[in-house]
């Protein structure tokens, strides 16, 4: 009985959520469409440890679902107290993280960036390509 229940509300949400947004329950999935990006286009994934719109442990399986395809040129960087829509302003610490990695991120691939906020981030951005062991750390 409970089960049904929970199925009449996640029904309710889906239909309510379709009416008010633009989700869609068959929408496009990044995770079944990682081989329709294209091969040498570099890819900075942000998470946040309480992320609840996105759980951080998706953001995760997509990052090593490109790497097991061979995707090289893709990096994560997981922030602790933001949420989806606050990853800049919910905590000043992610906030410096995600801004610093970001313009590192930009440095390293060759796009337009504040040189100051590459070099603050440079070390951090080194650490955005962690392998699988690494995340039993997290």
């Amino acid at each position: 009985m409970l089960f049904q229940k929970v199925g009449y509300f996640n029904i309710i949400v889906e239909n309510l959520l379709t009416l008010v947004t633009s989700y869609k329950k068959d929408g496009i999935s990044p995770i079944n469409n990682i081989n329709n990006i294209p091969k040498n286009l570099p890819i900075l994934l942000i998470t946040s440890r309480v992320d609840e719109s996105v759980p951080c442990q998706c953001t995760i399986n997509l990052y090593n679902a490109l790497k097991s395809i061979g995707r090289k040129e893709v990096n994560i960087l997981i922030l602790n107290k933001s949420s989806h829509v606050g990853y800049i302003c919910d905590n000043n610490q992610d906030k410096n993280s995600y801004q610093s990695v970001v313009h590192a991120f930009y440095r390293y691939y060759g796009f337009p960036h504040d040189e100051e906020l590459a070099k603050r981030g440079y070390a951090k951005f080194k650490l955005c390509k962690p392998e699988l062991k690494d995340f039993n750390n997290l």
